[in-house]
């Protein structure tokens, strides 16, 4: 067939005008209402919990192995995995308490970030105190400058300067 052939064959179909009496009532009868997958109740207020869609196309998990069922070489090999799954899970558990108890669990450089901190911390004090030790000065300096002015005005008759402090 030509593709003038194929532009031929088409027939003109009468318009449906049924998109212009669209319920909308139906519409929201026919949509999947979603259901919270649980409640969480906070002292303010209430959180609803609704599953996503990647849990709810997740096939259901295979079925639990029954070992009286098993031959001798599946049944040694069932309860060999499950042990050692056991055991690594109380061992991941105690290592985790055993870090926690020695104190392995803070970053590797840790002292020295708080040693930085510390010595920073002290720095500021000593420029502070430095500061205001330049502040008194210059205010003790102001004072006695002011009193030996004082005191020669009065004109006790020598040159000599009195300070103060």
């Amino acid at each position: 067939m030509s593709t003038l052939e194929t532009e031929t064959n088409f027939t003109a179909q009468p318009v449906s005008t049924e998109f212009t009496n669209i319920s909308l009532e139906s519409e929201q009868s026919k949509k999947k209402t979603k259901v919270p997958r649980r409640l969480i109740h906070f002292s303010d207020g209430v959180l609803e919990e609704y599953s996503t869609d990647e849990e709810d196309d997740q096939p259901p998990p295979p079925p639990p192995v029954d070992p009286k069922t098993l031959t001798w070489g599946p049944w040694v090999w069932h309860y060999m995995s499950t042990a050692a799954f056991k055991s690594l899970g109380v061992a991941d558990t105690c290592g985790e308490k055993l870090a926690w108890f020695f104190g392995i669990t803070t970053p590797k450089y840790q002292s020295a970030i708080d040693e930085f901190y510390r010595l920073k911390a002290e720095e500021e004090k000593e420029l502070e105190y430095e500061k205001r030790m330049q502040e008194r000065m210059v205010g003790l300096t102001n004072i006695s400058i002011t009193e030996t002015n004082k005191t020669q005005d009065k004109g006790s008759g020598s040159d000599e300067e009195v300070e103060k402090f």
